[in-house]
């Protein structure tokens, strides 16, 4: 009895496991820009050789409601093998599928939608009655239902799933024809792979911002330089050794011109030491300031001469007369 329920767990624990199916580590599709009905090449590769593949393709379109109803019909090439077919409506209440014509999906009727929306899904080949079915080629296929209340349109998806092999390399290859297949986006996909096949249309290229350079501290690249404003100079105002002129120190706000002193001179005999005249009296901004010079009055040589030769012949004269 314990062996029987240890056997029983076991199975349930390997039964709870889920498979581990191969991943489509490539997918490519050739054309990727076509006319309705040109024919597309997808090939691929998986991680495993010789690994089961399921192929998808889908597109959606928008249907017109007329009295309250919506119907699209298909010329849909599906190939040959082992194949799901899915019909997903939204803003409906119901939806029917109608293959080559004659058989009717549900068989019971149509299929009411649960919030507005109905998916139809049928594998093939299909078993009914003891009679195999399979659909491959070209097939008519008819969507049709009832709208909702309040629709004015009813969005339709219609996806088709291939199955392939992939050969001994992992490699796996499938041409589709798109006759049938309304103009607009038709999307391939395998794994968690995918591509998109722009039938009778161009495809509007995405548009690329140019990357916008953000000034931060440290880049000062783009900065607009900042204007620094310098005072005019001045020389200064403290009169430097007379011996070593220097240059202009450097700039400051120039004071207040004050009036320059009237320096008045006068003459006498007595040989008096005159007032000395420096840089810090002279006023303009190009003077560069020299040594202190004495100055003499014209003709003061001449008239101390003068006096000195008046004064000996009166000191001749008078001792002339004491003799």
């Amino acid at each position: 009895m314990r062996r029987a329920i240890l056997i029983i767990l076991a199975i349930l624990i390997l039964a709870s496991i889920p498979a581990i199916n191969a991943a489509v580590t490539e997918l490519n599709v050739n054309p990727e820009v076509i006319n309705p009905g040109d024919v597309i090449t997808v090939s691929g590769r998986t991680s495993t050789p010789n690994e089961e593949v399921w192929l998808s393709s889908s597109f959606e379109l928008s249907l017109p409601v007329s009295d309250g109803k919506y119907s699209r019909e298909f010329l849909i090439h599906i190939p040959a093998g082992e194949k799901k077919f899915s019909v997903t409506a939204e803003r409906i209440k119901n939806i029917r599928v109608s293959l080559w014509g004659t058989i009717e999906y549900p068989l019971d009727g149509p299929l009411n939608a649960t919030n507005g929306t109905a998916t139809i899904s049928v594998s093939f080949p299909i078993t009914w009655h003891g009679i195999t079915i399979d659909i491959s080629g070209k097939n008519n296929v008819k969507v049709y239902g009832a709208a909702a209340e309040d629709a004015t349109a009813v969005t339709l998806k219609v996806s088709t799933s291939i199955k392939v092999i992939a050969d001994s390399n992992g490699n796996f290859s499938l041409d589709i024809n798109t006759e049938g297949v309304p103009e607009g986006e038709f999307v391939i996909s395998a794994g968690e792979k995918e591509k998109t096949v722009h039938i009778g249309v161009t495809p509007t290229p995405t548009p690329t911002l140019s990357p916008t350079l953000t000034p931060t501290s440290t880049d000062t690249s783009t900065l607009a330089p900042t204007p620094t404003f310098t005072p005019s100079p001045s020389p200064s105002q403290t009169p430097t050794s007379p011996s070593t002129p220097t240059s202009t120190p450097i700039v400051t706000l120039p004071p207040p011109l004050t009036p320059t002193p009237t320096i008045t001179l006068s003459q006498t005999p007595s040989p008096t030491t005159l007032p000395v005249v420096t840089s810090s009296s002279l006023p303009g901004p190009s003077h560069t300031p020299k040594p202190s010079k004495r100055w003499i009055i014209p003709g003061f040589e001449a008239v101390f001469v003068i006096a000195c030769l008046l004064a000996f012949a009166y000191l001749m004269l008078r001792r002339r007369r004491n003799d």
